[in-house]
C-alpha cells in the first residue's frame, strides 16, 4: 500500500472535513427550515412530550420558539463554511466531555483525554 504523501494527505482530510460540513449543515438547516412554517404546533408538540419532565412548561415553550430559528441559522453558516472553527472546537469539545463523563459512570478505563486531544488537534 502506498503511503500518502503530506500534500495528499491534507487534500484527503480537507475533502473530509468538507463534506462532513456539507451534510451536517444542510441536515440541520432542512431541521429549522422545516419547522419554521408550523411554530405553533412544533411548540406545543415539544411541551407535550416534555409534559412528565421538570421542566417548566413556558420554559420548553420559548425554547420550542427559537429552536427553529437557532437551526437555520447554525445549519446555514456550516453550509456556507462560516465561523466553523469555533464551532467545531465547541463540539469537540462538547462530545468528548459527555464521552468522557459516560465512560468514567460506566467504570470504563479508556482514556478519553487522549481522544480529546487528538480531535482537538485535527480541528486545528
Amino acid at each position: 500500500m502506498k503511503e500518502l504523501g503530506e500534500t495528499e494527505a491534507r487534500l484527503d482530510r480537507q475533502l473530509a472535513y468538507g463534506i462532513l460540513r456539507l451534510t451536517l449543515g444542510v441536515n440541520i438547516l432542512v431541521h429549522g427550515l422545516v419547522r419554521l412554517p408550523q411554530l405553533a404546533p412544533f411548540a406545543d408538540g415539544l411541551v407535550q412530550a416534555f409534559a412528565k419532565t421538570p421542566l417548566p412548561p413556558q420554559v420548553i415553550h420559548l425554547f420550542a420558539f427559537v429552536l427553529p430559528f437557532a437551526e437555520t441559522a447554525v445549519g446555514l453558516l456550516l453550509t456556507l463554511g462560516l465561523w466553523t472553527r469555533l464551532g467545531e472546537r465547541r463540539t469537540v469539545d462538547n462530545c468528548t466531555r459527555v464521552r468522557h463523563s459516560s465512560a468514567q459512570r460506566l467504570g470504563h478505563t479508556r482514556n478519553t483525554d487522549d481522544l480529546r486531544g487528538h480531535l482537538l488537534s485535527a480541528a486545528g
